[in-house]
């Protein structure tokens, strides 16, 4: 069997591994309870008493292991950007274009390109430990290797393409389309043409269109259901609850508890209008640029809190 070269993200995981275990050793061996009993002691036989342990320095050495976690975390999510770019030059193939025929062209590419993937088509059982257990889901490097979410493909798509147009220059937003209990159902993306946000719909491959042929938006979707059901009627398969009666830029129960209660604080001090134009960072679609930063903030952390441990004790050396 041939052996395949470890990833940068199975690297990292391996080196966070190894800095989690060093921390829990390091506790437990300094926490551990004596038993009180005293026992006979052959002083012959007694080796040479050992140095104090000391904390500091493994939360310094925890410190380093996970800045290179963090590290080759942050190498794995420029390979996922370059490979995103990749997939976008190979869908204009060098072309230039206006904005209005690069997001016609990249959605359709997006469409017809990406795998919608089922979780036992993922391939290895690690990408489908990875699929499932993920909390922000696929990123758009995964979904351009490995395939779509197997939940539902409308936000892997909706990723792709985002990236893809935010490397033109042209700028967009999520958009997701909720149920009324405010959960999600759907994904699509908002893009700022002529003027106006026009909705586009990568899973289904839609750029939604009036009549007069100028672009629809979610308002005018969500006020002529005719005009929808004009877009929609040739789409095999189109889901009748994605009727865009309820959208918000970001999916505030996405982390329960906390996202709520932050929205109702943001409300009170900005108002409803403004809270509902605050969109998902893009920090949330890169998992691992997301696990880079969340490891780096951890290394800091460990690295202070050992740098004052040991001068702590470098202190109460000198005063002893």
């Amino acid at each position: 069997m041939r052996l395949l070269p470890p990833s940068w993200t199975q690297i990292a995981i391996a080196l966070f591994l190894a800095a989690a275990w060093m921390l829990i050793a390091a506790r437990v061996r300094n926490a551990w309870p004596s038993s009180g009993r005293s026992m006979p002691i052959d002083h012959a036989r007694v080796p040479r008493v050992r140095p104090d342990r000391r904390p500091g320095v493994a939360l310094l050495w925890c410190a380093a292991l996970c800045a290179g976690a963090a590290v080759a975390l942050l190498l794995a999510y420029r390979h996922d950007h370059a490979l995103v770019t990749a997939f976008a030059d190979q869908a204009d193939g060098g072309a230039a274009a206006d904005v209005e025929a690069i997001v016609e062209r990249d959605v359709a590419f997006a469409h017809a390109s990406l795998a919608p993937a089922t979780f036992a088509g993922l391939g290895g059982r690690a990408i489908r430990l990875y699929y499932r257990v993920n909390p922000l889901h696929p990123g758009p490097g995964d979904v351009v290797r490995w395939g779509s979410d197997f939940r539902g493909p409308c936000g892997s798509y909706s990723r792709v393409v985002h990236v893809m147009l935010d490397e033109r220059g042209i700028q967009n937003r999520f958009l997701f389309l909720t149920d009324r209990r405010g959960s999600t159902i759907h994904t699509v993306l908002e893009v700022a043409i002529g003027g106006t946000w026009a909705v586009v719909d990568p899973s289904y491959g839609i750029v939604y269109r009036r009549p007069d042929g100028g672009y629809a938006s979610a308002a005018e979707l969500k006020d002529d259901p005719a005009l929808l059901q004009w877009n929609v009627a040739a789409v095999d398969g189109y889901d009748a609850s994605y009727d865009y009666q309820s959208t918000t830029h970001l999916n505030w129960k996405k982390v329960p508890v906390l996202l709520p209660a932050l929205r109702i604080v943001l409300v009170a001090m900005l108002g409803e209008a403004r809270v509902e134009e605050i969109g998902r960072p893009d920090l949330w679609i890169w998992p691992r640029l997301f696990a880079s930063m969340v490891l780096a903030a951890l290394a800091l952390v460990l690295a202070l809190t050992g740098w004052r441990l040991e001068r702590g004790r470098a202190a109460g050396a000198r005063a002893a």
